[in-house]
């Protein structure tokens, strides 16, 4: 009983902050939320992963390893064991490449690091790192927010070529020699990379938003453009030209699509999967959002009931994990509960 009431904690519910990192490996998705990482499996088992020592600033799933960072703190969960290195100056994002660590921090300085977290190799960068894609063991491509585009040759230490955008650049996808790029305010932007790694604009998309975040599936090529106030499906088989074919209205400043599915995140504390069977006409298929304090919880056998103040109560089932179930809006302010008898509360 103590250890269902620590996994529905005010932490584990995320009142200590927005959603907005997220990542994901297959068709698990993870998310940060207040100090929280939350994992998310198909069939919709929310756990607690970790807390770390502030705010989850980023999520990184490349080469199936997990890395989510505070301020000063990285997080690095692998198929044998975990690890967690602390640094005194401010991280920026991290990603692999094969069993290579990549650490940027703010005062312009990328790291590579092995599994051990001793530094191999390091690079003085144009400004600091807050994205990045390496793309073989000597190029790395990388989003420095509004001072462009910049890819490095690592063993040279010289920057191949630059771009400086006109918006912000907060991520962007590489697919066979197409690069996509979510720009902030001046939209989608999509280049064409040359075989010297040179950055060629071919198309900029006016998305009618904030561009917060895009997702690649390349099998099924599709897009999924987080919008601010929509998320966006774009069909990319023709991979210069993409074709909208859906338009979500809901608030996504993150996302990631795989197979028939896309995963979003909102500030507004909330996560949402979506069913794209029919890219055409997706539909809501799970979604979760976080209720205010919560006041009061009720259990009955392997079902638990949740009373969360303002926004209504929450059904889930327990057994080695805490499943959601349904949610029960209301109009008051819900502070207690009690079983009248097995069908009624």
């Amino acid at each position: 009983l103590l250890l269902l009431v620590s996994l529905i904690s005010t932490e584990y519910r995320w009142d200590l902050g927005q959603v907005k990192a997220c990542a994901g490996i297959a068709d698990t998705f993870y998310f940060g939320t207040g100090d929280r990482i939350i994992r998310c499996s198909s069939s919709s088992d929310t756990l607690s992963v970790t807390s770390l020592d502030g705010y989850v600033r980023g999520l990184n799933t490349s080469y199936g390893t997990l890395l989510a960072w505070s301020d000063y703190e990285l997080y690095q969960q692998r198929q044998t064991h975990d690890t967690t290195f602390f640094f005194t100056t401010l991280i920026k994002y991290s990603c692999m490449y094969n069993d290579t660590l990549f650490v940027s921090l703010s005062n312009n300085l990328l790291l590579l690091m092995d599994s051990t977290g001793l530094c191999i190799d390091s690079l003085h960068t144009y400004s600091p790192i807050n994205f990045m894609v390496p793309v073989n063991d000597t190029v790395i491509i990388t989003g420095s927010g509004g001072n462009g585009i910049f890819v490095y040759n690592l063993s040279t230490k010289d920057t191949i070529s630059s771009f400086n955008t006109p918006g912000y650049v907060n991520n962007f996808c590489v697919m066979d020699s197409f690069l996509y790029e979510s720009d902030g305010n001046a939209g989608l932007n999509i280049f064409k990379i040359g075989n010297n790694f040179s950055l060629t604009l071919i198309d900029s998309v006016n998305t009618q938003g904030y561009v917060h975040w895009v997702s690649i599936d390349s099998v099924s090529k599709y897009l999924a453009v987080s919008n601010n106030t929509t998320l966006l499906l774009y069909d990319i088989a023709n991979p210069g030209t993409p074709v909208l074919i859906s338009t979500i209205n809901t608030t996504s400043w993150g996302c990631y699509i795989t197979e028939n599915t896309v995963w979003s995140t909102s500030f507004y504390r909330m996560m949402e999967r979506w069913d794209i069977t029919d890219p055409s006409s997706p539909f809501q298929s799970f979604y979760f959002k976080s209720t205010g304090i919560p006041r009061f919880f009720l259990q009955m056998d392997t079902l638990l009931f949740l009373a969360g103040g303002v926004s209504g109560g929450e059904k889930f089932t327990i057994d080695n994990s805490i499943k959601f179930q349904a949610r029960y809006n209301t109009l008051v302010d819900l502070t207690n509960l009690s079983m009248f008898n097995d069908t009624v509360i």
